[in-house]
């Protein structure tokens, strides 16, 4: 991979990042009665974002790459498993049913397709997709 790619990729995975946490911003009107708390949801957000981004997705991305691009059809369905998977584990073993995991995993999983759609707009040139 080229220096140009590299910063392509690290490119995409702050600003995939930063968009997958965007939903963590409609958490602040309930953060008011904490003043001082509502900049640290979207940073928190953000990190959580990043770090799924880092750990579980630019992994799968560069194996994928091997064999050429991804293309966008591959990297919304691992982006949506990818923000879906880790949340409803944590929130299956804590809980004494899986029904309390369906809605935040379709949340994340969301949230994770979308940050994956962005994540692919800006790591792939258009002569390399599909």
């Amino acid at each position: 991979m080229t220096a140009r790619g590299v910063l392509r990729v690290g490119m995409g995975l702050v600003v995939a990042s930063a968009a997958a946490a965007g939903p963590s911003l409609l958490t602040i009107p309930l953060a008011m009665a904490a003043p001082s708390v509502v900049l640290l949801i979207p940073l928190f957000g953000f990190c959580i974002a990043f770090s799924h981004a880092v750990l579980l997705g630019l992994p799968l991305y560069l194996l994928a790459a091997r064999r050429g691009a991804p293309s966008k059809d591959m990297a919304m369905a691992a982006g949506t498993l990818i923000g879906a998977i880790p949340v409803a584990i944590l929130i299956a073993t804590s809980s004494p049913s899986i029904i309390h995991a369906i809605m935040p995993a379709g949340v994340f999983g969301f949230c994770g397709c979308f940050g994956a759609m962005i994540f692919h707009g800006l790591a792939v040139r258009p002569d390399e997709a599909e």
